[in-house]
């Protein structure tokens, strides 16, 4: 519309201004709602994002707050058979045995022998080996995870001379090593000539290993994993053909028994 169109002629002078007037206050009344419809956007989008980032805040928080736990499984241990208490010992049917007096667990059969869990008995030749090819033949043991356990051990004498029995009882004393670097007083060996032979629990440990000597004696010599003190050469042995425990040369062949803590 033409303003100018608006002052006819014969129009008064007062009604030309309040017309103008009019157009003037229509004019301001548009820019203040305009303005005032872009300050409600504005506060709308600045509520929005301050929820969105209160929103990722709390999120952050809660994830913080419950951290990712590893959890070590450990591996499980064989099921043990059922028991028979057999003298000082434990005997199962899986071909392990422990000695009730040292907690220690025994393999029932020497190396080289198989368990038969049917007859209850060690079948198959039992080997030698010198006393470095011994601790040999444990690591195979552990490594093939034999009777399902993979810590077997050369027996410390203090645990093999245990084993003896002297059916007769034993005679005399000897010093051996212990465990914890010290020494203690055990039996020495078996009394007279008529003691059963082996010395040891053979229903425990059955069809234990022997070989003749050089006089056509039966000799059961195995090694323990300690040195003999009184010379370098020389590891402790027991001799279950007569009982006692002794040094023997590192060099030499003698038979093996597994140990491992229970």
């Amino acid at each position: 519309m033409n303003i100018q169109r608006q002052f006819q002629k014969g129009s008064s002078f007062l009604q030309n201004l309040f017309y103008l007037a009019g157009i003037g206050s229509f004019i301001v009344a548009v820019l203040v709602y305009h303005d005032a419809k872009n300050s409600s956007k504005d506060k709308q989008s600045n509520t929005t994002q301050d929820v969105s980032e209160n929103t990722v805040q709390a999120t952050d928080q809660e994830v913080k707050k419950e951290p990712i736990v590893k959890t070590e499984v450990a591996e499980p241990k064989p099921p043990k058979p059922k028991g028979t208490k057999i003298g000082h010992y434990t005997a199962y049917t899986n071909g392990t045995a422990v000695d009730n007096e040292t907690g220690m667990m025994w393999d029932r059969c020497s190396i080289g022998q198989e368990w038969d869990s049917d007859e209850l008995t060690c079948t198959g030749e039992a080997q030698r080996y010198n006393w470095q090819e011994a601790f040999k033949e444990i690591e195979k043991l552990n490594a093939n995870n034999h009777l399902g356990y993979s810590d077997w051990q050369l027996p410390h004498i203090e645990d093999l001379s245990n084993l003896r029995y002297c059916s007769t009882g034993f005679k005399g004393t000897e010093t051996i090593p212990t465990k914890d670097g010290g020494t203690k007083e055990v039996e020495d060996w078996c009394k007279g000539d008529d003691y059963q032979k082996p010395t040891i629990n053979t229903v425990v440990f059955p069809n234990i290993a022997s070989y003749k000597n050089i006089v056509d004696r039966d000799f059961s010599p195995y090694w323990s994993s300690s040195p003999y003190a009184y010379n370098n050469y020389n590891a402790w042995v027991v001799y279950f053909n007569f009982g006692y425990g002794n040094g023997n040369g590192k060099i030499f062949d003698n038979f093996v028994r597994a140990v491992r803590s229970e």
